[in-house]
Parts: structure tokens; C-alpha cells; sequence
């Protein structure tokens, strides 16, 4: 059953995907505890319990608490069961040079974090060379070209979904120099940084509340598009029921499109989809309007001055653009992406230097008055 060349946390790993893979281990099934699996390989729970973990953040094992460890409804896209195993990472590292992979460089808030982390690690003498990652099917590939320069880290932005693809989860246990931003592995430590965006949900329903608007309306992308859409929401949606205010109806809220971000994320940002021309048609009495971003905002702002509703308050998450033809947002929640950028630069370096061990620094959100 072993195989000397493969690590011991591979070996169990792909034993758990091939029954799953067979059928043997079906939906909802609960798998041997970590405990057995190592008895049953001969190796450390430790190790056990890493390729359990690596799992988990796969997306094919799901953890309950106080019951044990289940196969998941659902598999994973981006990573098929029966795919070809990946090719060992490369392991040799340039002292120098780090990778950063993104989804899309396009948005103000990307450039910032970008110009963070590239100041930041230019004063130490290290350079960094970027992949962008349109979908989330290329992070592996952008993954590995990376390494294949090779660099000595990588600082990565989360990519679609809640969960990590084998590349990633693989680098976090073999304690690669990883930074992650805007999201988390689950029992896996790694060092990142982000935003409370749960918290910054509250805080633009809380200044809307305050000025006594209670028909709301919501723009957000589905929340498998970035990673803190379902924060967003959650804290916006909570703080409304905790001022009173009952939870938007379904015909408030609009689920945008990612196609919104054009061919390739390149976006026009002066054509306005027509489903948000249909929106306000359908809600002629909203007081207020909540954006998960800056470019909803501006798509709703022209949308909103060319049908001459130039009262509606308009807020948003990060620095809106300006737009001579647009409502421009009362308010905005600032996530500080350069200081992000600044941090994950510091958690890389201290991770190549071996200065501290593996953390999360969290964002404090700030809500800023347009005017």
C-alpha cells in the first residue's frame, strides 16, 4: 500500500478520494477517525490528521463538531476526484523573489494592495512578479508556474468559493512561505490578512438605519464569486434586524453577474447592465441602495441620476469612482487595501526569515462620509 516516494499524508489522502471516488464512502458518510487511519498506515495522527485537514479544505470532507469528520454533499469542481495526481512541487526557492497570484488586477482596490505589498517588499530588497487568475481553474497553473521561476513565497488572494485547491492546501502543510488575503484554511495555520467584512456589513446598515431609511434595497455578486460576499451580507442583513428593520425581500435584493466585469474581468464601466435599469423599475420606492463594491455602485449611480432618483443614498464597499453621471455614494467602507498590501508583506518576510510563526492580522473596516 505505501509508496516510499509519496509523502505519507498523500498516500492517506488519495486512499480517502478512492473511496470516495468508488462509492464506498457515499455522501454524508462519516470516515474512520484519525486515530485509525493512522493505525491503519502506520504513521503519526499527526500526519493523519493533516491529510484529513487537507481534505477538508479541499472541499470533499466536511468537519461537525463533537460528531467527526463527513464526505461532503458535493465535489469540488476545479479539482475532479479521478484527475491525474499533480507533479511534486518544486521545492527550490530564489531568495529574492515572490509571487503574488490575484483574481483580477482591474479595480482600485487591487491596484492598492498591489502597490502595498510591492513598496513594502522593494524596501527589503525583495521583488515581486504577479499572476492574474480570471477563473479560479487557473490558480493551480499560476500556482506552479510560480514556483517553477522559482520564488521564495507566495501571497495569494483568495479565489472563488470557500474553498482551497490541492496546491495551496499541500503548501500550508508542508510550511511553505504562504500569506493569504481576504480569507482563511480551516484547522490549517497559515499567516494572512483581512478585512472584518461581517463587521463592515454592519457598519453601512448602521449608517443607513441612522438616517431613518428603512426601504433598502441590496447589489451583490452570488457569494461563491469573492470570498467575502456572505459576510458582507450577513452583517448588513443582521444589523438591519437588530435596528428594527425586517429582512430585505427577495425583490430588494439583486444577484449580480460576474459577466458584469466584462470579457476576461475587463469592465465597461459606463455600460450599466440592463438588470439594474429592471431593478429600479421594480422597486420605484427604495430610499437607499447597499453595493458589495465600487463598481456596483457606479452601475447603479448612472442608473439612478438617468432615471432622475438623484435622492437615493447610495453606499458601498471601498472608494467609489468618480463619475460625472452617476449619484455618487453617501458613504463608503474603507478596507485599507494598502495597508493590507503592507502587512501581507511583513507576514512573507517573516516567514522566509523565520521570525514568527504562522498569523491572521485582521482589518479593522472604517466607514467614511462622502462630502
Amino acid at each position: 500500500m505505501h509508496q516510499p516516494s509519496v509523502p505519507l499524508y498523500s498516500q492517506i489522502r488519495q486512499y480517502i478520494l478512492d473511496q470516495i471516488a468508488s462509492g464506498v464512502w457515499p455522501s454524508e458518510y462519516q470516515i474512520p477517525p484519525e486515530r485509525e487511519l493512522a493505525e491503519q498506515f502506520s504513521v503519526s495522527r499527526i500526519t493523519a490528521k493533516n491529510a484529513v485537514l487537507r481534505l477538508v479544505n479541499e472541499g470533499y470532507l466536511y468537519r461537525h463538531r463533537g460528531k467527526g469528520t463527513f464526505v461532503s454533499g458535493s465535489k469540488p469542481q476545479s479539482s475532479p476526484l479521478l484527475s491525474p495526481k499533480p507533479p511534486e512541487l518544486e521545492s527550490k526557492r530564489n531568495s529574492k523573489l515572490i509571487g503574488f497570484v490575484i483574481p483580477w488586477m482591474e479595480m482600485n482596490y487591487s491596484t492598492l494592495l498591489f502597490g502595498g505589498l510591492e513598496s513594502a517588499l522593494g524596501e527589503r530588497g525583495y521583488h515581486v512578479v504577479f499572476k492574474r487568475i480570471p477563473t479560479p481553474e487557473q490558480e493551480s497553473k499560476a500556482i506552479r508556474e510560480l514556483l517553477e521561476l522559482p520564488v521564495a513565497g507566495l501571497v495569494v488572494v483568495s479565489s472563488q468559493g470557500e474553498h482551497f485547491n490541492e496546491d495551496l492546501v499541500r503548501l500550508a502543510l508542508d510550511k511553505y512561505p504562504l500569506v493569504l488575503v481576504e480569507k482563511a484554511m480551516r484547522d490549517v495555520k497559515t499567516s494572512g490578512v483581512y478585512c472584518d467584512t461581517e463587521r463592515a456589513g454592519a457598519r453601512l446598515a448602521r449608517f443607513l438605519a441612522n438616517r431613518g431609511l428603512e426601504r433598502i434595497g441590496l447589489l451583490a455578486y452570488p457569494p461563491t464569486f469573492t470570498y467575502g460576499v456572505k459576510e458582507r451580507i450577513f452583517g448588513f442583513q443582521a444589523e438591519l434586524a437588530r435596528r428594527g428593520i425586517p429582512p430585505l425581500p427577495d425583490g430588494r435584493i439583486l444577484i449580480g453577474s460576474p459577466d458584469w466585469l466584462g470579457p476576461q474581468g475587463q469592465s465597461d464601466n459606463n455600460r450599466v447592465p440592463p438588470e439594474i435599469y429592471r431593478y429600479l423599475e421594480l422597486n420605484p420606492d427604495l430610499q437607499a441602495i447597499a453595493a458589495a463594491d465600487a463598481l456596483l455602485a457606479r452601475y447603479v449611480g448612472i442608473a439612478c441620476r438617468q432615471a432622475g432618483r438623484l435622492g437615493t443614498v447610495i453606499v458601498c464597499f471601498d472608494a467609489p469612482y468618480a463619475h460625472p453621471g452617476a449619484v455618487l455614494p453617501a458613504a463608503y467602507i474603507d478596507q485599507s487595501p494598502f495597508d493590507m498590501g503592507l502587512h501581507a508583506a511583513a507576514l512573507i518576510v517573516d516567514a522566509l526569515e523565520g521570525k514568527s510563526d504562522a498569523r491572521q492580522i485582521v482589518i479593522e473596516p472604517k466607514l467614511v462620509e462622502v462630502g
